[in-house]
């Protein structure tokens, strides 16, 4: 987190460009260069961004809640890089009223106070992939995982695509080695940075 304004580099003491600037209204997140070097490449090759789904809530391992480290450990002694899946999103696609709607659960719930629902269709990628809560991913598409950093650079651009995810499971204690689809969102449902009206660019072309 710096202090700093919106959209410009974030230059660390080197004078290396380290990455992009977001808005917040108490301090500026970043976009680190090298996810914002591939979502430009993309953009440039398709003429639109990729926005990666998942559908699940997830930490760096070394983040996680020391009674989930000490399962883990038990199972595990010798992994000590990952990302703790916190909670699985169950979505839900809904045909209602006429329109498409998409919901995100925190459970299978019952859909019977779900009003006019025509149609629900699928879950999302990591419900579909059969990842649970209390998983955690250390390898992705052929490379270890030691952070959320590291997951979202190696799948940013892979939307359509299926990658295999080495997981382990502590409550089983099996290593395991799933598909995970990638999903994709778009800028108004989620992975949205909450920036104002004002302050919005919307890019068209990149020379």
């Amino acid at each position: 987190m710096v202090d700093c304004g919106i959209g410009g580099p974030l230059i660390n003491r080197h004078g290396e460009v380290i990455g992009v600037n977001f808005y917040d209204r108490l301090c500026t997140p970043f976009l680190p260069i090298n996810i914002a070097s591939r979502c430009l490449e993309h953009f440039k090759k398709y003429g639109r961004f990729c926005r990666p789904l998942l559908g699940m809530e997830i930490t760096n391992l070394y983040a996680a809640s020391l009674g989930n480290l000490d399962r883990i450990n038990l199972k595990f002694p010798n992994d000590s890089n990952g990302v703790f899946v916190e909670k699985v999103r169950y979505l839900l696609r809904m045909i209602l009223d006429g329109y498409v709607t998409e919901i995100f659960l925190e459970s299978h719930t019952s859909l019977q106070n779900l009003p006019n629902i025509n149609q629900v269709i699928g879950g999302s990628p990591a419900e579909c992939a059969g990842i649970l809560s209390g998983d955690v991913i250390v390898q992705c598409a052929g490379n270890f995982v030691r952070s959320v950093l590291e997951l979202y650079g190696i799948i940013w651009d892979k939307c359509g695509e299926s990658v295999e995810v080495v997981v382990l499971r502590s409550r089983t204690g099996d290593r395991l080695n799933l598909a995970l689809k990638v999903g994709e969102t778009s800028s108004d449902k989620i992975n949205r940075w909450p920036l104002p009206e004002r302050c919005r660019v919307d890019v068209k072309r990149v020379r």
